[in-house]
């Protein structure tokens, strides 16, 4: 059987996120609203690809879930980083927080970005100032009880 696959859909400025999660349902999907995005639960490993041509989405990220406690988050950060980040590539972390905590989304990114720092010495990959001047961004969104971290995005 195949394994459960975690997607964030991203929806476009002026979509309904709850009309989007009613249609990502009708794809075979368990659809539930996250701030301004959507978790989808599947099996279908082709789903991430099909949700992405849908009108309304703007994009769609493949993602791992984890508990949302911040050093949950930051080791969840740290392992997808050191996998996708390539050499002498610099890299952005987003931390995107839609309930609230007692740590703020700035505290995990500073706390990854220096991990990443530490762990990606040897092949040369340093941190953007901003995510426009970085070559690969690692995006976490935090909700109430799960997180989600990033491993691939894809764009309409």
């Amino acid at each position: 059987m195949n394994q459960l696959e975690i997607m964030l859909v991203f929806p476009s400025a002026l979509a309904s996120i709850q009309a989007l999660a009613r249609t990502i349902k009708k794809f075979g999907g368990n659809a539930s609203t996250e701030g301004g995005c959507i978790v989808c639960e599947s099996r279908d490993p082709k789903l991430a690809t099909r949700l992405t041509g849908l009108s309304g989405v703007h994009s769609v990220a493949i993602a791992r879930k984890v508990a949302s406690r911040f050093s949950d988050i930051t080791s969840a950060i740290v392992q997808a980083g050191s996998k996708a980040i390539l050499p002498d590539e610099k890299f952005y972390v987003k931390v995107v927080q839609t309930a609230k905590a007692d740590y703020v989304d700035r505290d995990i990114e500073f706390v990854s970005a220096g991990a990443l720092v530490g762990k990606l010495t040897e092949i040369n990959a340093l941190p953007a100032k901003s995510e426009h001047e970085a070559d690969r961004v690692i995006l976490a969104v935090v909700g109430k009880k799960s997180a989600y971290v990033c491993v691939k995005t894809m764009k309409h």
